[in-house]
């Protein structure tokens, strides 16, 4: 039923007439918005692989991250100095996970994280503002003490950026020398001259065939020291 509102004097128009004039009273006119809150849109903290956790924590208490870049300089005159380059250094990100409700949990965290640690995947860091992805697990740690650490065990995950290098085909280059080489065809095999033994044997001739050279340090065996020259540290 709707209601309606006489204009009057200090009176602001209202809506009434625009309000709906009946509530959805059973369960097929509700329409389901639960996937549409924030905090129903998928995984929101930890670490992944594939899109599937890896690491069993009840939750993640903390997250920091640092990005930095190397400035290269040189000396000048005067001694001054110029830069002349900036580049972008891997990131680091880290996360700390927390499991309290028993020891078969703390145990069962610890393990997941431990299984991670020494592998070569590449996992991603998810928040719910940003994923960082290509990153490699690079440390972990955790402390405990009587006043910290003994129900409530937090465990921080430190993972590393690892660049992935980008390698593509040089072509239509200034200089035609510049492009990559290029097959068109089969490969030919080619029976190479003689063979490893067949190349030790010449060399070894080849070796046996110079003269030995005169010794310098007196006398030796098989050596023989120029006429005139008493020889270096000869009396």
């Amino acid at each position: 039923m709707a209601y309606a509102v006489q204009n009057a004097v200090g009176v602001p128009p209202l809506l009434g007439g625009l309000l709906p004039t009946s509530f959805p009273t059973s369960p097929s006119q509700i329409v389901d918005i639960s996937n549409t809150l924030p905090g129903s849109v998928g995984p929101q903290w930890g670490i992944f692989l594939n899109g599937a956790p890896v690491i069993t924590a009840d939750t993640v208490v903390g997250e920091d991250y640092r990005q930095e870049w190397v400035i290269a300089d040189f000396p000048i005159e005067d001694g001054g100095f110029q830069s002349y380059d900036k580049v972008a250094r891997p990131f680091d990100v880290r996360m700390t996970f927390a499991t309290g409700i028993n020891a078969a949990n703390r145990a069962q965290m610890i393990n997941s994280i431990a299984a991670i640690a020494g592998d070569m995947n590449l996992y991603e860091f998810v928040s719910p503002e940003v994923i960082y992805q290509s990153v490699s697990i690079a440390h972990y740690d955790y402390h405990r003490e009587p006043q910290r650490g003994v129900g409530l065990l937090p465990i921080s995950v430190w993972g590393w950026q690892i660049a992935i290098e980008q390698t593509g085909a040089l072509s239509n280059t200034a200089n035609p020398g510049g492009n990559d080489t290029t097959v068109t065809g089969p490969s030919q095999p080619v029976n190479a001259s003689g063979g490893i033994g067949s190349d030790y044997a010449a060399n070894a001739q080849a070796a046996a065939a110079v003269p030995a050279a005169p010794y310098f340090g007196g006398s030796a065996t098989g050596a023989t020291t120029p006429a005139g020259s008493a020889g270096i540290g000869a009396a």
